[in-house]
């Protein structure tokens, strides 16, 4: 299993081989994966800043498969993608063992 976005163009957390993901006793959550081989990430509050262990905030990743920005879209490039960390729009948590757990949507598209 793994999760990632159409721009980080491959998966940027996994669940290794052979490991069980773990599911979260107080939601029901199941981890979506460890950060992948390459790949830094956090949880971040609004402004982007780390958040502590399992607090709720925005997934932000930096990597070598996610992309350098928007076709043509420098404004939401520069939103999206500060100092390499990408802001994915997604909210979850990292428990003490830096498993992430996806919970919901910060921003939507249609």
């Amino acid at each position: 299993n793994g999760y990632g976005l159409t721009e980080t163009n491959s998966p940027t957390h996994v669940v290794p081989r052979g490991v069980e993901a773990p599911v979260d006793p107080a939601s029901g959550t199941l981890a979506v994966g460890v950060p992948a081989y390459n790949v830094e990430s956090y949880i971040g509050d609004d402004e982007g800043k780390p958040m502590a262990v399992g607090e709720v905030g925005e997934i932000i990743s930096r990597g070598p498969m996610i992309v350098p920005g928007y076709w043509n879209k420098p404004q939401e490039s520069a939103k999206a993608i500060v100092d390499g960390y990408f802001r994915t729009g997604d909210v979850g948590f990292m428990d003490e063992r830096g498993w992430f757990y996806l919970v919901d949507r910060k921003k939507d598209m249609i």
